[in-house]
């Protein structure tokens, strides 16, 4: 778990909380569920209209390795390399197959297994640089997917934004007192609206 991406999310929000907080408002003033449904809604809407419905659904993978550290011992994978070359060397490739189960690392383990099958070097070259572009298009797609979908939440913030101001000045008719007191807290919830086009994701 990255506990700083974590502190970092929480406390952006809190601070924006406290900010409205010591200013004399009310958190709810700033959220509206028909803010959500456009900013999100629309959102995911757009990403889906540009990529591949499986991509988006891989978006949750993709946020889940955002709160995830992972660190690699670039050291150990290296001393395993050199051990299942000398063993190889020894006994055979075919000896190798035995260790199979017990590699942690999928794409060492698939190489292994191929280098088992496998007695062409250059087909065997060919197929890991292959898997390593794919691994490496995969990590685009999830990075470029978000990044489109900051550049689309403030557009559907904006949009929402406008709706609700031409909704709620078509509903103001009357201008009694008590509408016009209304208006300033309507306002402020379209504005936390386009708000939160801004800062998602």
């Amino acid at each position: 778990m990255d506990f700083g991406t974590l502190i970092g999310l929480f406390a952006g929000v809190g601070i924006i909380a406290i900010g409205v907080l010591r200013g004399g408002g009310d958190l709810y003033w700033f959220f509206s569920l028909n803010s959500v449904l456009i900013v999100f809604g629309g959102t995911l809407a757009a990403a889906m209209v540009n990529y591949p419905l499986k991509n988006i659904l891989g978006l949750f993978g993709v946020l889940k390795n955002a709160f995830s550290s992972e660190e690699y011992d670039y050291q150990g994978v290296i001393g395993e390399l050199v051990e299942k070359g000398e063993k190889a060397r020894k006994n055979g490739v075919l000896s190798l197959e035995a260790d199979l189960p017990l590699i942690e690392s999928t794409f060492l383990r698939n190489g292994i297994e191929l280098a088992i099958n496998e007695r062409d070097s250059a087909r065997l070259r060919n197929y890991l640089n292959l898997e390593m572009s794919n691994i490496q298009n995969r990590h685009k797609m999830g990075q470029e997917i978000f990044f489109y979908l900051g550049a689309y939440a403030p557009a559907f913030g904006m949009l929402g934004t406008v709706m609700g101001l031409i909704i709620m000045m078509n509903n103001f008719s009357g201008g009694s007192v008590a509408d016009l007191n209304s208006i300033d807290f309507d306002v402020a919830k379209k504005f936390a609206q386009l708000l939160g086009g801004w800062v998602w994701p």
